[in-house]
């Protein structure tokens, strides 16, 4: 796909390919500090530039409401749109468990579930793992009876079991989906 670059000071360019991310040729102190940014809740201070100089947020935005929202992620093979669902609150009804479905069980705002999402994301695995987000302030209780009884996000269901800690997840998403 076309090539850009990645500039992490005014004096530093880093190019990348499209199709694939890369913070092997940034410093690890550099990449940590700039996955740090993009995961917090200030707006990430940089941006990915194309040739076409389209800025790509690196994380995608918030909805405003509980009214889905579509966003369009920069992803490997192109363009992705995504309906985001509302949050499930406690009057909220629980999704079917154990359905064999794959659900990733995330608040919008919280940085550990983002990290996760955009992993997701950057696989392309919108249409294999469903997004389940969670209104942290309004929890559901059928969330830590039935789910995940640590009652954090992020959650992954999958194989009929539950998994959480966004570390842990990363590298399971990574080991068992296919993708970049």
């Amino acid at each position: 796909g076309p090539s850009a670059t990645f500039q992490d000071s005014p004096n530093r360019t880093i190019p990348f390919s499209s199709n694939q991310i890369t913070t092997a040729a940034l410093p690890r102190t550099k990449a940590l500090s700039c996955f740090h940014h993009a995961t917090t809740s200030v707006q990430p201070t940089f941006s990915f530039h194309c040739k076409t100089r389209t800025q790509f947020p690196f994380r995608p935005p918030l909805p405003a409401s509980n009214k889905p929202t579509t966003i369009s992620s920069a992803m490997s093979s192109g363009y992705v749109q995504e309906d985001l669902p509302p949050a499930l609150d406690s009057t909220s009804d629980p999704p079917p468990i154990f359905d064999g479905t794959t659900r990733l069980y995330i608040s919008y705002t919280c940085p550990y579930a983002q990290r996760v999402w955009i992993t997701r994301n950057c696989k392309g695995l919108q249409d294999k793992i469903k997004l389940v987000p969670i209104d942290l302030k309004n929890r559901p209780t059928w969330y830590k009876e039935n789910v995940y009884p640590p009652n954090k996000v992020p959650a992954l269901e999958h194989n009929n079991e539950v998994k959480g800690e966004s570390l842990d997840l990363i590298k399971y998403i990574d080991s068992h989906f296919e993708g970049p």
